[in-house]
């Protein structure tokens, strides 16, 4: 029970690290990406979505020196 539990856990993880994949994919511009990632970091979550958006931010940043 508690194994099946944790495989539900993971794949709930691993939609979200798509989702959020996905959605860094279609903005058009960093301060967009910015901003939706300021509205993810106020929700609490588990350490692997935590450290997909660390690598997120660095993302963004790189779109930002394309932009200027």
């Amino acid at each position: 029970m508690v194994a099946k539990f944790r495989e539900r856990v993971e794949i709930i993880e691993q939609r979200c690290i798509q989702f959020l994949d996905t959605s860094f994919q279609n903005l058009r511009s960093a301060e967009g990406a910015f901003q939706l990632l300021q509205k993810f970091k106020n929700i609490e979550s588990r350490e692997i979505i935590n450290n997909k958006m660390s690598e997120k931010f660095s993302d963004i940043l790189r779109q930002y020196g394309a932009e200027v």
